[in-house]
């Protein structure tokens, strides 16, 4: 694992270093150093000519101290500003010393033509638009820019982020900077390391900028990004002499009259994880429908309230039914079912085998939050990023701009796992350890997907694996299948229950090699 920071904890960090005595101006100063000392021993700077492209934040002053060390060694260095010139007062003021050397600075906005020309003859690019600061889409005419930078022959190197790729999420502009080299402060990002946005960052060098180790307390976060071969040592083996009690009893509470495929989907993906059991608790209807597609699924038929909703009895007069089950997954497809808050927050605090939580069953912990405090039982919950929102009592756009961090917080209040859905879903264990998952594609993006993914974490940890394991194990079984099905069928046209073929075969892989 990678000890990695997120974009507002690196800032926190940045607050602390201040509230010890170290100055911003003075980070800086270190920063904009450090940057070229690092380029120095790859490239070096005497006869070279060198672009030093700046934003109007810190980053750009970052850029701003790097050209006058590049200066003094050598260097042919000419200032070009993105689009206006700095807007804090310490980049001001080193803009103000490059001015006072005599170094060349042109606006890309009021000397286009100028700027243009410097792009022919050019050894060292330095990026230092944007560094963590990118959210949302480029300007047209930073992609005007930035596409100089890319098809120039020159070596590219990103001060901290190249420009246009998000710090946290990793996703990036189409036309965001492709660097060959990138220089980060004090610590590793979360887009250094996630296989899609890496790519754009090219080498990545971790320079040390001089802030104090009691600044960074508590803030790190170790990160691993999901493949096969981790997730395979992860996964029991099946004794050839077992039985079916040996591999778990899945108890599976789910669906409604408004959503039986809910409770097929999940309590089938849990029988092909498997789980030696699977038990539906449900109303009839949805029994009824369930065994139609799935057989083997044993069932607890209950009353059915005036909506088609199940209507949750006392968790008292089902104790022994929840007893028998190694894990209880609870949520999918069950709308807004009577009592069932009620029901929720006794089964966390009376028995102690794992829960997964999923669609409702999380809808209705964002009204009941205190409840997850008081749990007895390993709890993984699967939200996407609107059920994250609801849990946070914010915005999903909120939740997408700071998806690390949002997802790593939680799980270590609540003490739970989180597996926070969506394009690089992170799974955040109690303890701040995250797994990131890259497989998966669009094709997954249709009503259904987070059903067979729950009954997926739920049948892995009857089988014995810890909520955490099962939960990127799941996440990263469940991607991988999506990825073959596409090929089989495309994004458009396939559908969740069209990957339980695939996960067959990646169960087979697993069993054979």
């Amino acid at each position: 694992m990678v000890e990695v920071v997120s974009v507002l904890q690196m800032k926190m960090i940045e607050n602390r270093a201040n509230e010890m005595g170290i100055s911003c101006e003075e980070m800086m100063e270190n920063a904009g150093r450090a940057a070229f000392e690092n380029i120095l021993s790859k490239l070096g700077f005497s006869n070279r000519k060198c672009a030093v492209i700046c934003g109007r934040g810190n980053n750009g002053g970052d850029g701003l101290v790097l050209a006058r060390y590049a200066v003094k060694a050598g260097a042919d260095v000419t200032v070009i500003f993105a689009d206006e010139y700095p807007k804090t007062e310490i980049a001001e003021k080193n803009l103000e010393i490059i001015k006072s050397e005599n170094i060349p600075v042109l606006s890309y906005d009021f000397n286009t033509s100028s700027v243009e020309k410097k792009f022919d003859d050019v050894d060292i690019i330095i990026d230092a638009v944007y560094g963590t600061g990118f959210h949302g889409k480029l300007t047209k005419e930073n992609k005007n820019l930035f596409k100089l930078i890319n098809n120039a022959v020159a070596a590219v190197v990103s001060l901290d982020v190249p420009s246009g790729v998000n710090g946290d999420t990793g996703e990036f502009d189409e036309e965001c900077v492709d660097a060959d080299f990138t220089i980060t402060f004090d610590s590793i990002k979360p887009c250094h390391i996630m296989p899609h946005s890496a790519e754009k960052c090219g080498q990545v060098d971790v320079v040390d900028i001089k802030i104090p180790e009691e600044a960074r307390k508590d803030l790190f976060s170790r990160v691993d990004i999901l493949n096969y071969d981790k997730v395979k040592e992860t996964i029991p083996q099946r004794s050839d002499f077992g039985h079916k009690g040996n591999f778990g009893n899945v108890l599976n509470i789910a669906g409604s009259a408004s959503y039986t495929g809910a409770a097929v989907l999940s309590s089938k993906a849990a029988a092909l994880s498997g789980a030696g059991y699977v038990t539906l608790m449900s109303i009839s209807l949805v029994c009824s429908t369930v065994a139609g597609h799935i057989p083997e699924v044993t069932y607890f038929r209950t009353e059915s309230d005036s909506y088609g909703s199940i209507k949750f009895p006392k968790t008292d007069d089902v104790m022994n039914l929840i007893n028998k089950s190694d894990v209880i997954s609870i949520g999918c497809g069950l709308g807004k079912a009577e009592n069932l808050d009620i029901f929720l927050k006794d089964l966390l605090e009376k028995q102690e085998n794992p829960v997964v939580i999923d669609a409702d069953g999380i809808n209705c912990l964002a009204e009941n939050i205190d409840i997850l405090k008081e749990a007895k039982c390993p709890v993984v919950i699967t939200p996407h990023e609107g059920e994250m929102a609801r849990l946070l009592k914010c915005t999903a756009e909120e939740v997408h701009k700071d998806r690390f961090n949002k997802a790593v917080s939680f799980a270590k209040e609540y003490g739970i796992t989180v597996v926070l859905k969506g394009h690089n879903t992170i799974i955040a264990s109690p303890n701040g350890d995250i797994c990131i998952n890259c497989t998966g594609n669009s094709g997954l993006s249709k009503a259904g997907s987070g059903d067979v993914l729950t009954g997926l974490i739920a049948g892995l940890i009857a089988q014995g694996m810890s909520a955490s394991e099962a939960a990127f194990a799941g996440a990263y079984i469940h991607g991988t299948a999506g990825d073959m099905c596409s090929k089989r069928l495309s994004k458009h046209c396939m559908q969740p229950s069209d990957i339980f073929v695939d996960l067959g075969e990646i169960f087979k892989d697993i069993e054979n090699n």
